[in-house]
C-alpha cells in the first residue's frame, strides 16, 4: 500500500474541487431564472406578441373600407395552426389573448409567478450566466493547472501520481514545473 503524502493529499483535494467544479459548469444551463427575469421575459413575450397581431389586425379592418367587404369576411379570426407530433394540429390563440387582454394576462400570471415557493438564491441571471461560466472556466483551468504542476513536482521526487482520464490535454501539455 502507498502511503499517503503531502502530494497525494493535495491531488485527491483538488480532483474533488476540480469535480465539483464541473458539476457546477455542467448545471449552469439548467439552473433556473430568477423570478424578475421571468417576469421581463414574460412582459416582452405579452407585448411581442400583442404588437404581432395587432398588425395583421389592423389589415383586417382596413379591408372593411372595401365597396364589397362584410365584417364577417373581413374581420374573420386568423388562426395560426401548429403541426403537433401526434398528427393533431393546435389553433394558437395567444396572439388575440395578448392583444385582448393583455393586462389581465400579465397580471394573472406575474400574481402566479410571485406565488411560486422559488427562492432565488440558486438563481441566475441571464445577463449574469455568461460571466459565472468564465469564472467557473477559469476556476477549473487554475485547480487543474496547479493538479499537474504537483503530479510533475511530485514526479521529480520520484513519486508517480496517476493522471485522471479526463484531465485537459491543453493543461498537461502546457505545464512547467
Amino acid at each position: 500500500m502507498a502511503t499517503k503524502t503531502p502530494q497525494i493529499e493535495e491531488v485527491a483535494k483538488l480532483r474533488e474541487a476540480i469535480t465539483a467544479t464541473r458539476e457546477e459548469l455542467s448545471g449552469l444551463d439548467s439552473r433556473l431564472l430568477p423570478k424578475a427575469d421571468a417576469l421581463a421575459r414574460l412582459n416582452a413575450w405579452i407585448d411581442d406578441t400583442a404588437q404581432t397581431f395587432e398588425s395583421g389586425m389592423w389589415f383586417q379592418v382596413n379591408a372593411l373600407f372595401a365597396a364589397d367587404a362584410r365584417p364577417s369576411t373581413s374581420l374573420g379570426l386568423a388562426v395560426v395552426r401548429e403541426h403537433v407530433e401526434d398528427g393533431f394540429e393546435a389553433a394558437d390563440f395567444s396572439g388575440l389573448l395578448c392583444w385582448l387582454f393583455g393586462a389581465e394576462l400579465r397580471a394573472r400570471v406575474t400574481a402566479a409567478i410571485q406565488d411560486l415557493p422559488l427562492v432565488d438564491g440558486d438563481a441566475v441571471p441571464a445577463e449574469d450566466r455568461h460571466r459565472v461560466r468564465m469564472e467557473l472556466e477559469r476556476r477549473l483551468r487554475d485547480a487543474e493547472l496547479r493538479e499537474e504542476r504537483l503530479i510533475r513536482g511530485a514526479e521529480a521526487q520520484g513519486i508517480i501520481l496517476e493522471r485522471r482520464g479526463d484531465a485537459d490535454p491543453s493543461v498537461v501539455l502546457a505545464t512547467q514545473v
